[in-house]
């Protein structure tokens, strides 16, 4: 059942994810777009285009980070299924010694 609700924060944040990225691909296009009337600065274009750059290599790591993070969390939740998956073995384990053991001092 915690499953779901990690798939749940996982969206949430691959939303956030997606629309900062579409955010820099705004600005990125507005920088391309700029109007030709009204020039701006090259320096000013500079300090744009570097923040545009920080910002996209924030993304990238943010986005390698949820990756690692997923990649972490599904393998713990990989190691529990196996260990109730044992567990759940044993207990069958037990259960049915038990019913031979009563059908033997039933005979």
């Amino acid at each position: 059942m915690a499953a779901p609700a990690a798939v749940g924060v996982e969206s949430a944040t691959s939303v956030a994810v997606r629309n900062d990225f579409a955010e820099l691909e705004r600005q990125q296009l507005l920088l391309a777009s700029r109007d030709l009337h009204a020039p701006v600065p090259a320096a000013h274009v500079g300090s744009l285009e570097r923040r545009l750059a920080a910002h996209s290599e924030t993304l990238r790591t943010k986005c390698h980070f949820l990756d690692v993070r997923t990649s972490r969390r599904l393998e713990a939740l990989r190691r529990r299924e196996v260990s109730i998956d044992g567990s759940f073995s044993l207990g069958l384990s037990q259960l049915d010694s038990l019913a031979k053991s009563e059908a033997g001092r039933n005979t």
